[in-house]
């Protein structure tokens, strides 16, 4: 083999090794940006949907609130679920959810919409 031949694939294995090793190196890399990206992003999408369920819940508490501070107590105790259904149709016409109203001894009164 000549000393050309020898130089050459000193040369090519040496540019091979440096390729290969700064690749390997690189790939590392972005391999980590790009997993630390993804975590951002999940993160983020979760920190959105904890504020929003947060956000709704605290509506609903709010309107559940409202709805037992506004609620006369004489038609609790009287099972009134008429006068009821009507209060909510005329206050809380865009409410979709049910309610149903129990007494402290946890009985079932009436509920709305019946």
């Amino acid at each position: 083999m000549k000393l050309r031949t020898r130089v050459m694939i000193i040369l090519v294995v040496t540019v091979l090794l440096v390729m290969g090793g700064s690749g390997l190196f690189f790939f590392q890399k972005f391999k980590a940006a790009h997993r630390r990206s993804l975590f951002q992003t999940i993160d983020a999408i979760a920190m959105n949907n904890a504020e929003s369920l947060s956000h709704y819940l605290n509506r609903q508490y709010l309107l559940a609130k409202h709805v037992g501070e506004m609620l006369p107590l004489e038609s609790l105790e009287l099972s009134d679920s008429l006068w009821a259904e009507n209060y909510f149709a005329s206050h809380l016409s865009d409410f979709n959810d049910e309610y149903f109203f129990l007494d402290n001894n946890g009985i079932f009164k009436f509920d709305y919409p019946a």
